[in-house]
């Protein structure tokens, strides 16, 4: 490991041990820390995926595994917990280098790695008890391997890609169907056949991690669940007209309609989706120009802005500014890499899938978190085709 790489490294681990120090400790109640820290528990205590005494679909499986190997070793020390997220963050920050080495040279995988090593978001979810730290390092690994696997001639890297691919989707399923746009840009780019066929074994080999756990929500519920349920709510959040397709908590007026399904999850989400689709033929044109307005919040909301403008208003738009610049810049980045789309077009592939799929659910800027250490290295080429226009090689 270089020097400058192993200062970015030991710069990120500071900054997230000094925020976790000074920062005021996170109630479990906030987010969904509550239900994964009880699901971590009840593994590492031998009682099974259990949640309120009940088994759950609700939560996938691989971040309480991760919570339960602490719990098992250190007993019930959340911020030892926090500890070893902060360290999975350091992690990512070098896989981030990696990657943008790969895609253009060393100097844009140091940039990149000290963009991450430096961003809020990152750093303030590295010790949040949420699955994101740990998603995003398993899914950008995957990649990892999955181009260093086009380089070379056999197939041992395809076979961990696929593996860590599957892992990622028991930590948040929202890469499942991923393969499907990579193998499509890989037949648009006429990729060849060995290449498609890697793509093939990476997507085979993720749905071979995952199965186990689809069985075991069969043989549970009596019905196919491939990791968890919650998109039906996300689906027919996003399809409201009257609510601008963005989230409303449950006691808002539009949820009573369903609220005979509450103590029945399947028909909860079965419901969701029904009444998601009722929305959209009641009225398909509408449905369309709500579509099309998501994509701003989709993109250019910040993480941590709702929490921000309830303290200052004057950061709130500093912080939207900041933003919408680091958006510009990933895209004009993308537009940049464009030609070298022959090599790096799984990339290209899930921000492809993150931008189409989640114009469907309701828009949150957390949903964007772990996309945006991507965005990061592309953003960072840019700023690297900018420096080498104002200032030419001699």
């Amino acid at each position: 490991m270089n020097k400058k790489l192993a200062t970015i490294l030991l710069l990120a681990l500071a900054a997230r041990l000094v925020y976790f120090w000074v920062s005021p400790a996170r109630p479990l109640e906030i987010d969904d820390a509550q239900s994964w820290d009880a699901l971590g528990v009840s593994l590492a205590a031998g009682q099974g995926f259990v949640e309120d005494g009940l088994h759950t679909t609700i939560r996938p499986p691989v971040y309480p595994v991760f919570l339960a190997v602490v719990y098992k070793i250190f007993g019930h020390n959340i911020p030892v917990a926090k500890f070893f997220q902060i360290l999975v963050s350091v992690l990512t920050c070098w896989i981030v280098f990696l990657l943008g080495k790969k895609i253009r040279n060393e100097n844009l995988g140091l940039l990149s790695a000290l963009f991450c090593a430096l961003y809020p978001p990152l750093i303030v979810y590295s010790p949040i008890i949420a699955s994101e730290t740990l998603y995003i390092f398993l899914y950008l690994l995957s990649l990892l391997f999955l181009l260093k696997g086009f380089d070379e001639g056999g197939l041992k890297s395809a076979v961990f890609s696929g593996i860590l691919l599957g892992l990622s989707h028991l930590c948040r399923p929202v890469l499942t169907f991923y393969s499907i746009f990579a193998i499509g840009l890989a037949i648009v780019f006429r990729r060849n056949q060995r290449e498609i066929g890697k793509l093939l074994l990476m997507t085979a080999l993720s749905f071979l991690v995952v199965s186990p756990w689809t069985v075991r929500n069969y043989r549970l519920f009596g019905v196919f669940i491939p990791v968890n349920l919650g998109a039906g709510q996300a689906f027919w959040l996003g399809s409201q007209i009257e609510t601008g397709g963005r989230y409303v908590p449950r006691e808002h007026p539009s949820y009573r309609p369903l609220d005979y399904t509450l103590n029945d999850v399947k028909l909860w989400e079965k419901a969701n989706f029904q009444a998601g689709m009722e929305n959209i033929k009641a009225n398909p044109l509408g449905y369309l120009r709500l579509t099309a307005r998501k994509f701003i919040p989709q993109w250019f909301e910040p993480v941590g802005a709702v929490s921000l403008r309830e303290k200052s208003e004057r950061l709130y738009y500093i912080l939207l500014a900041l933003h919408a610049a680091f958006i510009l810049l990933s895209f004009w980045g993308l537009a940049a890499a464009w030609p070298e789309r022959a090599r790096i077009y799984p990339l290209f592939a899930v921000l492809l899938f993150y931008g189409v799929s989640h114009l469907v659910i309701f828009p949150m800027a957390r949903f964007r978190l772990p996309f945006e250490p991507l965005l990061a290295i592309f953003a960072m080429l840019t700023l690297g085709v900018i420096y080498h226009k104002l200032v030419p090689e001699k």
